[in-house]
């Protein structure tokens, strides 16, 4: 049987939400050997191309994530260098210059910046949508449902079973899968995806987060223009 077209775009949605969402929790030695092997570079190259970016905005988005760019390095040097960026952007609550929580990056926490909200309102609001769908966060130790990386793999899991629907032909669930994914995208990953990943971009000390928040931003805003 024949992959639907359209069915392939969500796979693809799929493997770049996991692909980002690697980069959201303290790093680990698969993922820095993965990267100085290449594997990383080759995936995300194939998975950029299937979503419909063009060759050139392929190379642009990927270029420092290439084994050329670390020659100068070796695979241990490369983990630390992209714990220590990945501490110095989330994981130090004394140090760190972001944070990877919905609800902290919009200010309604620390009340600096955004409405005016009652206190846990975006965590009640995720926890239900996740609990609707039958989804537990699956991480060690468990986030915060409203934590980016959360959030990505919720919709890695939303996209490839869409694309699971579309290949079976099941209009029903496609069109529940679909409606769970605007909503997800219209009230929380849409409010602030694109500038958290932004500020990645602006805010990592080393290329190789730079080139993530470069990423995630050009994919969510063609993931926008999708729903």
């Amino acid at each position: 049987m024949t992959i639907p077209h359209e069915a392939h775009y969500h796979y693809a949605a799929s493997d770049m939400y996991q692909a980002l969402s690697h980069f959201m929790f303290r790093t680990s030695p698969e993922l820095a050997q993965a990267l100085y092997e290449g594997d990383y570079y080759r995936d995300m190259c194939d998975i950029l191309a299937e979503l419909g970016f063009s060759s050139s905005e392929v190379e642009s988005l990927t270029r420092n994530l290439a084994v050329d760019a670390f020659v100068q390095t070796n695979e241990d040097d490369l983990f630390h260098t992209i714990r220590k960026d990945y501490t110095h952007l989330f994981s130090n609550p004394k140090i760190s210059v972001m944070t990877p929580y919905e609800s902290r990056f919009l200010g309604y926490e620390e009340d600096k910046k955004g409405q005016d909200v009652p206190l846990g309102t975006i965590v009640v609001d995720i926890s239900r949508i996740y609990k609707e769908n039958g989804f537990s966060i699956p991480t060690t130790p468990q986030e915060r449902s409203d934590h980016m990386g959360v959030e990505l793999i919720f919709m890695q899991i939303l996209q490839k079973n869409l694309g699971c629907m579309i290949e079976a032909g099941d209009s029903a669930k496609r069109q529940e899968i679909e409606e769970t994914m605007k909503n997800f995208l219209d009230k929380h990953l849409s409010v602030w995806g694109i500038s958290f990943f932004n500020a990645i971009t602006e805010k990592a000390q080393e290329d190789v987060y730079r080139t993530i928040g470069a990423i995630g931003t050009a994919f969510l805003k063609k993931e926008l223009q999708q729903t």
